[in-house]
């Protein structure tokens, strides 16, 4: 009895070893997060079937995700406002046929209200690289209209800080660069 119980856990153990822990998956998605702030967060996981489950409620606003296994590395935090103005992205991308169709579905939607930008000041945290030791950080505070002129900010990528979007119901201050393996053209005009 004793040899089968240790072939099993010889056989067992790297199987577990492989798959990680709820507590290492809320920490991975979390990272991106100000360290004051991660303790707060909920965590939400995607499912092998594409649905999702609650790994930890949050208490501070944010819903954060961990690394999704595609290749690359990233983990992303944001507040309910962003996270509900991405999922109304969704869709119209998916039926979007080209990128004028694109940009026509996305200004009626904003026209007709059924898209809602993110409400002004709300916060994006992205950590992304070709791996988490290389990982870097993004953050994003969108200011829906904010253009050059009224924040006084660069519309182009730069060292520091600079503004994406400018005058649209998409509008943010990005502070960082735009996540690791992402469509940077899609990125700039804010899906449009």
């Amino acid at each position: 009895m004793k040899r089968v119980l240790v072939a099993l856990l010889l056989v067992a153990g790297p199987l577990m070893a492989g798959a990680p822990s709820d507590a290492q998956r809320i920490e991975e998605a979390t990272a991106a997060l100000p360290r004051d702030l991660r303790a707060g967060a909920g965590v939400l996981v995607t499912d092998d079937d594409g649905s999702q489950r609650t790994l930890r409620e949050g208490r501070n606003g944010f819903v954060c995700f961990p690394d999704d296994g595609e290749p690359g590395f990233k983990t992303a935090c944001v507040e309910p406002s962003v996270l509900r103005f991405v999922a109304g992205l969704g869709p119209i991308l998916e039926q979007a046929t080209s990128v004028a169709d694109r940009r026509a579905r996305i200004d009626a939607a904003f026209e007709d209200g059924s898209l809602v930008p993110p409400e002004p000041g709300s916060r994006t945290y992205i950590l992304s690289g070709p791996d988490r030791e290389r990982a870097e950080l993004l953050m994003g505070i969108f200011l829906p209209g904010a253009t050059a002129e009224s924040t006084g900010l660069p519309i182009e990528r730069s060292d520091g800080t600079w503004l994406m979007c400018p005058g649209s119901p998409g509008a943010h201050i990005m502070v960082g660069d735009i996540p690791y393996g992402q469509d940077e053209e899609l990125w700039k005009t804010c899906g449009r």
